[in-house]
This record gives C-alpha cells, sequence and structure tokens, in this order.
C-alpha cells in the first residue's frame, strides 16, 4: 500500500499544483504540502504514511507532528455524541431528527459566535443525515448544542484530542489535531465503535520465519457498535451523494464512507474515508497556514479516491455490517418522519428511536 500510496499523492499533487496556478488570488512561494496516513482500524497497523511531498526538502514528518484544524472532518464525532443514549435511555438525536441550519449567533463565557456556511448558504429545517451528508455548519454546532457541549469536549478527549473547550466552535473543527490523531479516531467506525492506536511493528521473525516479538494495539470502547454503524451509514451518504461524490463520478466501486474536511479561508483541507478494512486520512495545505482557495473535496478527495481505486480496482470492498439492533424505517427524506410516499429514504435507526409519522 505504500508504493500506492506514494503514486497517488505524485499524481494528486500534480493535479492540485495545476488547480492552485489557476488561482490568481493564492500568491506563495512555499509548495503545497500534504500528509496521509492509512491504518487497519482492526489491528491499528500502519499501511502506509507519507509525511511530505518530498522527504528530500524536508524531513518534517506532518502525519505526526504538524497540528492544523480538521475543520469539517470532525463532524461525524458529534454526530456520534448525539446518537449516544443518556441515563435515562434517550437519544440527542437520530439521522432523522430535524435541527436548524438558518443563520445564528451562540452565546458562551460572555462572548457571542456566528458561524457560516459554506458559501454563506443557508437551508433551514434539515436532518442529521443532510446536515452532515452536506456539511453544514450552523446545523451541525445546533446538533453539538442539543447533544451538550461538556459531553462533546468529553467526547473528544476519550478518543486522544487534547486541550480541547467546551465551546460552539469544536463542534465544526476548531480544534487542533494530527493527521495521525484524527485517523486513529475514525478507527471506531469501521471498528464497531473500537479506537486502536495506530502501530508500526506487528511482528518481528527471524530469518527462518520464526516470531520473535508480537505486538499489539492498544484498544479502547469508545462508542457502542449500533452508533458506529449509524453514523458510517451517514458517511457512505457524503459519498454517494454529499460533499464526497466526485470520489463516485471519478470511478470509485465499493462500500466506502468518510467525510471531508475544509477549515475558515481554506487553510486546511482534509478527507478521511474508509472501507471495512482501511482508514485513510488525508491533510493537504501549506506549513505557513495560507488559504489555499480549494477545499477538501478537490484536493485530498482526490488522493484519496486514487489510492482507493488502485487498492480496490480487482476486488472492492464489502457492504459494512449491520448489528442486529438496527430497524429500518422508510422515512421522508425532508421532512425526517415515517412516510408511505414513493419518495422515501430507507434509513437506519437504533431500535426504540425510530421517529413518528408524517401528518
Amino acid at each position: 500500500i505504500q508504493d500506492q500510496a506514494e503514486i497517488a499523492v505524485s499524481e494528486g499533487l500534480s493535479y492540485i499544483d495545476k488547480r492552485l496556478k489557476a488561482k490568481k488570488e493564492v500568491s506563495t512561494e512555499q509548495p503545497i504540502q500534504v500528509a496521509l496516513i492509512a491504518v487497519h482500524p482492526q489491528t491499528g497497523g500502519i499501511k502506509a504514511m507519507i509525511g511530505g511531498r518530498n522527504y528530500a526538502e524536508s524531513q518534517f514528518n506532518r502525519v505526526t507532528m504538524a497540528f492544523r484544524q480538521p475543520g469539517s472532518a470532525i463532524k461525524p464525532f458529534v454526530t456520534a455524541v448525539s446518537f449516544l443514549p443518556n441515563q435515562e435511555g434517550r437519544v440527542a438525536a437520530t439521522p432523522a431528527t430535524v435541527i436548524s441550519d438558518e443563520k445564528a449567533t451562540f452565546a458562551y463565557a460572555g462572548q457571542e459566535w456566528s458561524p457560516n456556511n459554506f458559501e454563506n448558504k443557508y437551508h433551514g429545517n434539515v436532518t442529521v443525515r443532510l446536515a452532515l451528508q452536506n456539511s453544514y455548519n450552523v446545523a451541525m454546532v445546533n446538533l453539538a448544542a442539543k447533544a451538550g457541549l461538556e459531553n462533546l469536549a468529553g467526547f473528544y478527549q476519550r478518543l486522544g484530542f487534547k486541550d480541547v473547550l467546551p465551546v460552539p466552535s469544536i463542534a465544526i473543527g476548531s480544534i487542533e489535531v494530527t493527521p495521525l490523531q484524527l485517523a486513529s479516531a475514525y478507527t471506531i467506525f469501521p471498528n464497531g465503535g473500537v479506537k486502536s492506536d495506530p502501530i508500526s511493528i506487528l511482528t518481528v521473525t527471524d530469518s527462518h520465519s520464526q516470531r520473535l516479538e508480537q505486538k499489539s494495539s492498544a484498544y479502547q470502547r469508545i462508542i457502542p457498535t449500533e452508533v458506529a454503524f449509524l453514523v458510517t451509514h451517514l458517511m457512505e451518504g457524503v459519498i454517494d451523494q454529499g460533499t464526497a461524490r466526485s470520489a463516485r463520478r471519478l470511478g470509485l466501486k465499493g462500500a466506502f464512507a468518510g467525510k471531508t474536511g475544509t477549515t475558515n479561508d481554506y487553510k486546511d483541507n482534509w478527507f478521511v474515508g474508509f472501507s471495512k478494512d482501511l482508514v485513510v486520512a488525508i491533510w493537504v495545505g501549506f506549513d505557513d497556514p495560507q488559504p489555499t482557495g480549494l477545499t477538501g473535496g478537490s484536493t485530498a478527495l482526490n488522493i484519496w479516491t486514487r489510492l482507493m481505486k488502485n487498492i480496490y480496482r480487482f476486488d472492492p470492498p464489502k457492504e459494512f455490517s449491520v448489528p442486529s439492533d438496527i430497524e429500518w424505517i422508510d422515512i421522508d427524506p425532508t421532512l425526517g418522519c415515517i412516510s408511505k410516499s414513493k419518495n422515501v429514504l430507507h434509513e437506519a435507526f437504533l431500535s426504540g428511536t425510530k421517529p413518528s409519522k408524517c401528518r
């Protein structure tokens, strides 16, 4: 996979460099950089790592050492927290919960903050699915508030993210993480809610293939298996119909899920995507944070798609396993209520959390 990753990065950077040259408002002498980490979620084994575009020019490993804002790539964790049952067994939200995506101001610690959506477009009331699939910022901040900012901050810390304050902006990625940390956090989705810490060596053998040492990842249960599946199912929609749908146009086949990420002023571009057995996180940006004028969906996603198409070219990944405690309900895709009309979405729910019927 390392060789395939190097090819994908080389080809992807050539494409991105051409896009940057066409952006007259982006003027910088420094080359755009990249970081890529591929992890086997069940073992934590690192399958590929690229710390920059040219090791001879810079030995700085951006995978392990570059702390950058993840932007919208953090939103699957916001969604996961909202799906967790509280002490009374109730959940703050389901995939069909309707939340507001209207322009809003949030107050905290005596201050006010107003998040903006991409291109300043707002969408009224939307379901959680649409909010994640299309990466609506205001809706996600409202969802985080509904689940509790203290709960969200604590959840981030359990994932290994440091120095997290319970402020509204953490819902759209105002914290700082390394690509390695983000990839490790994403292992909870294909690994049934269990986080695996990435490791570079699993087994040490001698010249006769006799095992001398066996190492294993550290594992931690973060969320229930059912919640991991629900969020994964929503992220499949990101690739099929949402902000990462260009991957399908480029010929990606098989069961994949993921999330784009772009920070304010386009300084950090991300895509983290996965199959059942491989998580790949990619960051693209300048070392000295400057706007790229591009999004994660047009940079990091391009590299990720090239890599996954190559890895799975002969055997596309199979569907994600559905836990037994999941029920499927036909709902109105806009209103989020149970519907019998022709235009319905076959949505997954944790048993006992299905929505009411449309009136």
